[in-house]
């Protein structure tokens, strides 16, 4: 091989090097998909928290020992992915009166694609703000809001629970 051809084989390679690290450093950390979180809200005070865990979320949102899971929305269809617990003080009861709610979802807002609820309680879903119309049926659990009324996939702004 010439002299001329090693140094062009050697520029030829030097810039591949340079591109793949232009490229490399072109994609930012947060492109990366992130990992699955666990959100508390405690509905008694509405603090939201985030944490790697249930118990941690939790204990960050300051949720009572007494208080009782009634709703977690999940941003995954088949209840995948990050996912929102609602705590309120004590198991719903039977009647659909919306004993329990909240007006702003905050972070979780026209997110959600799975819900499933607990100790007795059913959930609302408004498409607005301050729970207004439209709003979906009761809901005890749904693996894929799409097929829900007339969809209700990422539309959820506000909820009752009851």
């Amino acid at each position: 091989m010439s002299t001329i051809s090693r140094r062009s084989a050697a520029v030829g390679v030097a810039s591949l090097a340079a591109i793949g690290a232009l490229f490399a450093a072109a994609v930012p950390a947060s492109a990366a998909p992130a990992a699955a979180q666990s959100c508390a809200v405690n509905l008694q005070t509405h603090t939201t928290a985030c944490g790697a865990g249930e118990s941690q979320a939790k204990q960050l949102a300051a949720v009572p020992a007494a208080s009782v899971l009634a709703v977690r929305l999940y941003d995954g269809y088949n209840y995948t992915g990050t996912s929102w617990d609602y705590y309120v003080p004590k198991a719903c009861t039977a009647g659909y009166d919306g004993e329990y709610g909240l007006a702003d979802l905050g972070p979780a807002s026209n997110k959600a694609s799975s819900v499933h609820t607990y100790n007795h309680c059913d959930v609302h879903l408004h498409d607005p703000l301050n729970y207004g119309n439209p709003h979906s049926v009761w809901i005890d659990q749904a693996p894929d809001l799409r097929t829900i009324g007339d969809g209700w996939n990422n539309r959820a702004s506000s909820i009752g629970i009851s």
